[in-house]
């Protein structure tokens, strides 16, 4: 009823002659279309290829987009060459195809969002089919790839969620579903292309490719076998069932965003084998709360961790030299971090809005400190600037609405981007100590000249030297007793991995010995509160 209504309306408003029950036009050079308004059925005929379109783009949709909601069948007819990029996207209502043996390809995007197609057939003579060409069909049960099909584009089944069979017919050159393995592989090269919830990688595959696993928002766990040494980019992205996986020591390398947005992905066990956290694996893994990572890790590339506000800790190995720009952005339970000392520089937006971390350490090779770094650090209490430091980010200590201890090392002053690098309350409320002989030359200096009071740490102690250095911590790793020697020591306290307090102890002088009996084997922060600042040290329990 509401259909016949519209093609009524449609008459009216379409420059068609009265009483003409089809619609109709051209779809490329040689082909026109038609609807049957008693069928529903979109025809296209002729021959040549269909015009490719674009959906989302004004005067390049196809002909008949305005009408899709009321197609239900569609029949190419034989001489029609290829399927046009787009051609049939959103046909919500469609429910099958018929598609001729003259059909050589099938555009990206042709069937996208088709949700009630149940059933298709690609012809033998289909060589290519293109990106996301069947993405988002809901209803779609089972395909066949033809054994003339020799390129396949990128996630050509994605949110597919009703499919539960994908076969590969045997004599195919370029692809192979070895095994009942319900999905596509590359043979050649032993690549698994395209894979869903129901597959099983089978342990001949060496390779799992670039958006392999996409969008299978009801994979819920898979097993990786040995024979695997390569995870591809954007491989298991917005897998949004996804909460555990295991990757064995066989993967040497992980492409970027592989794993960002698996929204309910707990724990990830890592290769001993990685050398690069590419930018993004786990952007936005938002119940991610620990990840070990793994001793020969040398990079940690852009906005990897960022958005995951469910971690607490993250140990950074001492092989780590290099962390990207966002790489902990939004971490927001995050409480404390040791950088390694082989970093020299914490990109921009580093640590932008981890609302919970309260310290760290710095190394003392850092040269500088990005824009915006600790921006919205809202936990963060101290602050101590290395010696070799020279140039600091705008915005870089912004809205750390709790610093109460900011200490810089270095004897030049460092460059400040602009006068927005500490805030207001900062400046008026926090002491900046610096080096001896150095107050007058910071109360010169742009930004640094905005706090009001400026004091020498040490007053004729000579150049503070660095925290790390002025602190003994033995022995580390420890069973049952350390030994803390620091000058003017006032409390102890040691938290866990995640973050809880474990031991507190008040200290008057500069010696202590604490019981760690009591503690589990694993890594440890020890903060020691003296009378100007607290250092930050990383404690090993066996």
């Amino acid at each position: 009823m509401k259909k016949n209504f519209l093609l009524i309306i449609l008459a009216i408003l379409l420059p068609l002659a009265a009483g003409a029950r089809n619609y109709d036009g051209e779809c490329g050079d040689n082909l026109s279309w038609t609807i049957d308004t008693e069928t529903y059925t979109l025809i296209i005929s002729g021959t040549g290829d269909m015009y490719n379109y674009t959906y989302n783009v004004t005067d390049s949709c196809a002909p008949w987009y305005d009408y899709r909601d009321y197609i239900d069948y569609i029949t190419v007819e034989s001489g029609v060459t290829n399927i046009g990029d787009d051609a049939f996207t959103f046909c919500e209502y469609l429910k099958s195809a018929t598609l001729p043996n003259t059909i050589t390809s099938i555009g990206r995007r042709a069937f996208y969002g088709c949700k009630r197609l149940g059933e298709i057939t690609i012809p033998n003579s289909v060589t290519r089919i293109s990106d996301i060409a069947f993405a988002v069909c809901y209803k779609l049960k089972t395909i066949t790839i033809p054994s003339s099909v020799v390129s396949i584009g990128r996630s050509i089944l994605c949110v597919s969620r009703d499919l539960e069979t994908v076969v590969v017919e045997p004599g195919n050159p370029v692809y192979d579903s070895r095994e009942n393995c319900n999905a596509i592989i590359e043979t050649a090269t032993n690549t698994l292309v395209w894979g869903y919830e129901n597959t099983v990688i089978p342990n001949t595959v060496t390779a799992i490719g670039d958006h392999a696993f996409s969008n299978c928002r009801k994979l819920t766990s898979i097993e990786i076998p040995n024979s695997v040494t390569s995870i591809g980019s954007d491989a298991f992205n917005y897998c949004i069932g996804l909460t555990s996986l295991t990757i064995p020591n066989s993967v040497v390398t992980i492409g970027k965003s592989a794993f960002d947005n698996c929204t309910k992905l707990t724990s990830i066990v890592l290769p001993d084998t990685l050398t690069t956290i590419e930018e993004k694996l786990f952007y936005c893994c938002t119940k991610l709360t620990s990840v070990i990572i793994p001793s020969n890790v040398t990079t940690i590339g852009r906005y990897a961790f960022g958005n995951c506000q469910a971690i607490t800790d993250i140990a950074l190995p001492n092989s780590v030299s290099y962390i990207g720009e966002g790489a902990f952005n939004n971490c927001m339970k995050l409480k404390t971090i040791i950088i390694p000392d082989l970093v020299t520089s914490i990109e921009k937006e580093t640590f932008l809005k981890c609302d919970s971390l309260e310290s760290i350490t710095l190394p003392s090779n850092i040269t500088s400190i990005g824009s915006r770094a600790f921006y919205e650090c809202k936990s963060l209490k101290y602050i101590e600037i290395p010696e070799s430091t020279t140039f600091i980010g705008y915005m870089a200590f912004r809205r750390c609405w709790n610093l109460t201890f900011v200490r810089s090392l270095a004897m030049v002053p460092p460059t400040c981007e602009d006068d927005n690098v500490f805030e207001k309350k900062t400046v008026e409320s926090v002491t900046l100590y610096v080096p001896e002989d150095c107050v007058n030359v910071y109360k010169e200096a742009h930004e640094w000249s905005r706090f009001i009071s400026i004091e020498e740490l040490y007053p004729g102690q000579g150049v503070c030297e660095n925290q790390q250095a002025r602190v003994s911590l033995f022995p580390n790793p420890a069973e049952s007793l350390i030994n803390v020697n620091c000058e003017n020591i006032r409390s102890l306290e040691i938290y866990s991995s995640d973050g809880k307090q474990v031991k507190r102890m008040t200290v008057f002088g500069s010696e202590a010995q604490v019981d760690i009996s009591e503690l589990g084997s694993g890594i440890y922060i020890l903060n020691i509160e003296t009378t100007h600042e607290i250092i930050t040290k990383k404690l090993i329990v066996r």
